[in-house]
């Protein structure tokens, strides 16, 4: 099966065009027929660039035109390699927010303590390991991250947003589906999206509220485990 790629052609260190090519080599060919042999090809299936953009040893940069700063453009991940992020992410948090603690000779208090502060990294988790699957924005199906840190990031940017809007100010919501580029999104979109995760993660955290609730009315290690 031929697996096509994305290639950029560079000349002046500035990318020309972007085409669909089997192999890097056809590519370059193709670039140097057009540009000489002072352009080339750079495979950038990964990486979002644009015609226009400035490439610097084998970088790709983009020009912020109100700022007029330098930005780097950050290949996106394919599946592959955003499952392997997520398991080493996942595995972090186990060892960062799960310590061990010695149940024996430690109080009731901080066994209290430590049991509560297990039952909210439980949480952490869980969400970081099952992502929202949902068709709300553009209806298409897309992956999204429902963390607390990724939902309040995304309030923030709402309502903010709204607060623009009612301001008379001219703004446009965006958001990303997970390892994709930020696109435009509709305030009904926002809503929907909102509504979904918080189907999921409101008795989600109520569970661990009574887990904590439970935790810290104990009386003994027993009642705590």
């Amino acid at each position: 099966m031929i697996v096509h790629q994305l290639f950029a052609h560079i000349f002046n260190n500035t990318v020309q065009n972007i085409t669909v090519c089997e192999n890097y080599t056809l590519a370059d060919w193709l670039v140097k027929q057009i540009y000489g042999s002072e352009g080339f090809a750079l495979e950038c299936t990964q990486i979002p660039c644009e015609i226009g953009d400035i490439c610097e040893n084998g970088h790709i940069f983009r020009i912020e035109a109100e700022t007029g700063k330098k930005i780097e453009i950050i290949p996106v991940p394919n599946t592959e390699q955003q499952l392997s992020n997520l398991s080493a992410e996942t595995e972090f948090l186990k060892k960062t927010l799960n310590p061990t603690i010695d149940i024996k000779n430690c109080t009731l208090d901080e066994l209290k303590e430590w049991q509560i502060r297990l039952s909210k990294s439980e949480l952490v988790i869980y969400l970081q390991e099952h992502p929202l699957v949902s068709d709300c924005h553009g209806g298409k199906i897309g992956t999204y991250t429902i963390t607390e840190e990724k939902q309040s990031l995304f309030t923030s940017k709402y309502t903010a947003h709204m607060a623009l809007i009612a301001a008379g100010i001219e703004d446009i919501m965006t958001w990303n589906e997970t390892g994709k580029e930020c696109e435009a999104w509709t305030d009904e979109e926002c809503i929907k999206f909102i509504s979904e995760w918080n189907d999921i993660s409101t008795p989600l955290v109520a569970h661990q509220q009574k887990i904590e609730l439970r935790i810290k009315a104990a009386i003994s290690k027993e009642e705590v485990l």
